[in-house]
């Protein structure tokens, strides 16, 4: 609450004389306004060396530690006014100067302590300013000699432009072989692909094969069983000697009619087949479909009616007819979109294959105890025929309008609308092969066939036109024509059971060929509706229900009529 006493502290960046006592100027105190009180008035005054001893040398090198950093910041000091100064030159005025030049020291050494950690962090700044200007020194010269040479390769750059072509050109080759490179990488992946399908392909078929083999001999073994067992007498009659002329006989070419005879109906299709002599069916076999629901049973010998048997109740009319060898069991494809599996032997029926969504067009047996069907739902369907149960579906690009399989190997080939045709092979998984057109013109294929070895395919499309092909091949070996166009429906042309000849209808007549495609025979008849050589004589049906057996002509033979 009295009156303070004002000192100036000289600058940091000054001396540490300014504060000796034996220097020549010293500040001077001037007291006012009473004992207690005193000001620097910057004015000097003589000190005498006597006055000052060997402590004031020890105060000297404390304020030169504590002030001797050239980055103290300028302030000015009050410091405490001494507690009791009796005369500016009295004998207390020396120990009054040391009391202040300690509390001074004291305030000076509070005051610098906050910026002890930024001389440390300026010392660390020094030192990393002394790394980098000694690292610029020696990284110097290599970049000037990095930065002498740019001009000179800039200079070879464009003084060289035809290195410069050579290089792009160069660039655009390896380009085009890594295009190259890929391409062929990709065709390497394709045919590693197609080898592991193959492969898988053909290892299918060696078990297959395998499987055959083991058929084979188990029939032979059977074979051998059966001739070395004794035949009876009555196995070796005259039944007997009638089944051995009817196997052995040769085809007989259609010189003329040995039958003829009329079953009073529309007649629609035929099918033939040699049955089992302990059958009680005739041996030769002949079915005939009609239009009211019928399949009427001939002797394909004698033309005799030998049964008669109802499809349906609701007596559908018949499309198309299959008769399988040996077991009396018949598939029938009727327009109610139904195939139906007759036993004739017990005339019952076994099993209704339905399945298809349009007309059924054409039937047939495969392999063991199964069966195909095709319509113009765009589908050929094959069937268990122990179970009655669909076991595959296979699409097709267009309505099937006729088909036919080949037994042994079970290829199915399908007659389309648009006059194409397709061959589908039920061992091979997935959609069938792609379809071809071997007729000219794109009129709808009315009947294919399959010769007895599977090797060839006889196709005859609406026009009356026949293409003979072989299994496998885009374009037809042999082209014949027969006279006018054909009625729509299912209508197979046919191999002779040799595969010499091949037998067609024509809108009102029969042609026979030989193989090289030289015209045999031609009966001129009623409208043709289906013929078949299965059986050693060829056999024709027609519209308003006549039939007639072809024969060879002799000089004992002569045209017989049935009822």
């Amino acid at each position: 609450g009295g009156p303070r006493q004002i000192y100036t502290l000289p600058r940091p960046c000054e001396s540490a004389r300014a504060l000796r006592p034996n220097s020549a100027c010293s500040p001077s105190l001037r007291w006012s306004g009473g004992d207690d009180f005193m000001e620097d008035t910057g004015e000097t005054e003589e000190v005498e060396p006597s006055e000052q001893g060997e402590s004031d040398e020890a105060r000297e090198a404390e304020v030169e530690n504590i002030v001797k950093s050239p980055e103290a910041v300028e302030e000015q000091v009050e410091p405490d006014p001494p507690r009791s100064v009796r005369s500016p030159g009295g004998s207390d005025s020396a120990s009054s100067t040391s009391r202040w030049r300690i509390d001074l020291l004291e305030q000076a050494k509070r005051r610098d302590e906050p910026y002890q950690g930024l001389l440390a962090l300026y010392d660390q700044y020094s030192k990393c300013h002394r790394r980098l200007e000694a690292m610029d020194l020696k990284s110097g010269s290599s970049c000037s000699v990095r930065l002498g040479q740019q001009p000179a390769e800039a200079e070879k750059k464009e003084a060289d432009p035809e290195m410069l072509q050579q290089m792009r050109q160069k660039d655009a080759e390896v380009q085009a072989l890594q295009r190259q490179n890929h391409e062929l990488q990709d065709e390497l992946h394709e045919k590693e692909v197609a080898h592991a399908e193959i492969c898988r392909e053909a290892t299918r078929l060696s078990q297959e094969n395998g499987k055959l083999k083991n058929e084979l001999e188990q029939l032979r073994d059977q074979l051998r069983q059966l001739e070395q067992a004794p035949r009876s007498p009555v196995a070796s009659g005259a039944a007997g000697l009638a089944v051995d002329l009817i196997e052995t006989r040769p085809p007989e070419l259609p010189e003329h009619q040995k039958v003829r005879g009329n079953l009073q109906t529309e007649l629609t299709c035929i099918s033939a087949a040699l049955q089992s002599s302990s059958s009680s069916l005739p041996r030769s076999l002949v079915a005939v479909g009609t239009s009211d629901g019928f399949v009427k049973l001939l002797d394909g010998v004698t033309g005799r009616l030998a049964v008669q048997v109802s499809v349906a109740r609701q007596l559908p009319k018949v499309i198309d007819l299959h008769l399988a060898e040996g077991t009396g069991v018949l598939l029938a494809a009727s327009s109610d979109q139904a195939v139906r599996v007759l036993d004739l032997q017990r005339q019952r029926l076994l099993f209704t294959l339905c399945g298809h969504r349009g007309l059924v067009s054409a039937c047939g047996w495969l392999q063991a105890s199964r069966a195909f069907t095709a319509g113009a739902d765009r589908t050929v369907k094959l069937w268990d025929v122990q179970t009655g149960q669909m076991v595959r579906s296979m699409p097709c690009p267009a309505p099937v309008t006729t088909a036919r399989a080949h037994r042994s190997s079970g290829v199915v080939v399908a007659g389309y609308a648009d006059g194409r045709l397709s061959v589908l092979d039920q061992r091979v998984p997935g959609p069938p092969a792609d379809a071809v057109r071997l007729h000219q013109s794109a009129q709808a294929v009315v009947g294919v066939q399959l010769s007895q070895d599977g090797n060839w395919v006889l196709s005859q499309a609406q026009d009356g036109s026949l293409c003979c092909t072989a299994l496998g091949c885009p374009e037809p070996t042999l082209r014949l024509q027969a006279s006018g166009a054909l009625d729509s429906g299912p209508s197979p042309p046919a191999f002779s059971p040799d595969g010499s000849h091949i037998l067609a209808r024509g809108a009102a007549c029969v042609h026979c060929w030989t193989r090289d495609g030289q015209l045999v025979y031609n009966h001129d008849l009623q409208p043709t509706v289906g013929i078949s050589w299965d059986l050693h004589q060829a056999f024709s049906i027609h519209r308003n229900g006549h039939f007639y057996i072809w024969g060879a002509r002799d000089e004992a033979s002569g045209s017989t009529s049935t009822g």
